[in-house]
């Protein structure tokens, strides 16, 4: 895979994840999601597979989000990168590539399922639900947007005992995300300088 799709599929991920740890179990999961927690961390496992089901990158690492609006992730393997939003502005950086890429909270989320995690939008009226019932031994649930043009075509999670434990993203080039969860963690104090970004003497910053 290359650096520009493994960015592009990042991107569609973390966006994605930043609503779907809201949705929760079809029904009372997504209730509680909401009404309850307002922060959560996670470690995880990423794989991406083409449309025949053979896989095209593995990468891993650990993710950070309290609402509204702030969130972290950090890709440690195979290679580093930083995604970090303050609630203003969102920050994508390669440390191997040495590039930092900023951008306006409001143009990133818009029209995405992040759009909730930042405190906006409507899930009736950004997504079409569809509870998928049980299935080895997770509660799922499908969530296809309404707009066509936010990359990616369906989102299915799974819960184990109203636990976030899969997260499954099938994007505009037929290719599949998987993540796995472990290690997950509701509520908690998170330090504010988790979700600040200086960029770091001497790298290229671009501005969008």
């Amino acid at each position: 895979m290359t650096r520009l799709r493994r960015t592009l599929t990042r991107t569609a991920l973390w966006l994605a994840l930043g609503m779907t740890n809201a949705f929760a179990d079809a029904t009372e999961d997504l209730k509680r999601f909401f009404s309850e927690t307002s922060s959560y961390t996670a470690e995880f496992e990423q794989v991406v597979v083409d449309e025949t089901g053979a896989e095209i990158d593995r990468s891993g690492g650990m993710f950070w989000i309290e609402r509204p609006g702030r969130f972290r992730w950090e890709y440690s393997r195979p290679s580093e990168q930083i995604i970090v939003g303050t609630g203003e502005s969102i920050w994508i950086y390669d440390v191997e590539l040495e590039q930092a890429t900023q951008r306006r909270s409001a143009d990133a989320i818009s029209q995405t399922p992040a759009a909730l995690l930042a405190g906006e939008g409507e899930l009736e009226a950004n997504f079409s639900i569809e509870g998928l019932g049980r299935h080895e031994g997770l509660d799922r649930v499908a969530m296809r947007p309404r707009d066509t043009d936010v990359g990616f075509n369906e989102i299915r999670i799974g819960f184990r005992d109203g636990r976030l434990a899969v997260l499954e993203l099938q994007d505009a080039f037929d290719q599949t995300t998987r993540m796995q969860f472990s290690g997950v963690r509701e509520n908690i104090d998170i330090p504010a300088e988790r979700f600040a970004f200086t960029p770091p003497a001497g790298i290229d910053v671009i501005v969008e």
